[in-house]
């Protein structure tokens, strides 16, 4: 069990999920090595779980000099970085979630109406949203100048034979962390920086400027407007101080206890 709290303690650190994941990792493992008698102890019997709570973490976000600094990282001359740079202010302008931009269809782009309209995989209901200029011409610019030919209709490829659509949401995670270190951004051990932090930096600037939780979450696809309020509109520190209450002491001398 030293080697064990040995190997737990270098992550004590990390964020709560993180942490949590990892025991629930460790404990398989050491239950396969018990069931398959590699170990005369079941050892994940002696690890506790740690109890997660629900929504028990603030999102992180981006600031906007931060934001500036990552698309002025991308490489917009390759074709991968125009890629890079459509799929960023993609989710930046629109908060998409990164599974919806791996699946969106040249078909769901209208052009004459500068809008998406896609089915999104959470939820499955319809989503529309309108296409700002900036990010439709950069998905112009990948199309014409950066995709690769392929059979596969959708916007965004993986760089690399077959060409087919990019496999999973931590290829967008390992993108974005490569620009985040270029940009020289700083990622504090154990906080959030995948792409679902982009997506919460909307949210949050849709907060400061005061848009409607209706609004808000109909452009994230919540189902529940409550799945806004339990996740965002805990980022709003700077209005949710304004609603803290203000406590009466009363003098030491006179505090009955």
């Amino acid at each position: 069990m030293n080697y064990i709290d040995s190997f737990l303690s270098k992550y004590k650190d990390n964020q709560l999920k993180y942490r949590g994941t990892l025991i629930y990792g460790l404990k398989k493992f050491l239950h396969f090595l018990f069931d398959n008698g590699f170990c005369e102890i079941d050892y994940a019997e002696d690890i506790l779980p740690l109890r997660i709570p629900r929504n028990g973490h603030v999102p992180h976000t981006w600031t906007p000099d931060e934001l500036k600094r990552l698309l002025d990282a991308v490489d917009r001359q390759s074709p991968s970085g125009k890629r890079d740079y459509a799929i960023f202010s993609l989710c930046i302008q629109t908060g998409l979630r990164a599974a919806d931009i791996r699946n969106l269809k040249i078909s769901d782009i209208n052009w004459k109406t500068h809008t998406l309209k896609i089915i999104t995989g959470k939820t499955g209901e319809p989503l529309e949203l309108p296409l700002l200029d900036s990010v439709g011409w950069a998905i112009i610019d990948y199309l014409k100048n950066g995709r690769p030919e392929s059979k596969y209709t959708n916007v965004f490829l993986a760089h690399h034979f077959p060409y087919g659509p990019i496999g999973s949401t931590s290829s967008l995670t390992g993108a974005l962390r490569k620009y985040l270190i270029k940009a020289e951004i700083k990622i504090k051990p154990g906080e959030a920086h995948g792409i679902h932090t982009l997506r919460s930096t909307l949210a949050q600037n849709m907060l400061f400027c005061g848009t409607e939780l209706p609004v808000i979450s109909q452009t994230l696809a919540h189902r529940d407007e409550r799945t806004t309020v339990g996740n965002y509109l805990r980022i709003d520190t700077e209005h949710l101080r304004d609603c803290s209450l203000e406590l009466e002491w009363e003098d030491e001398a006179d505090a009955e206890l």
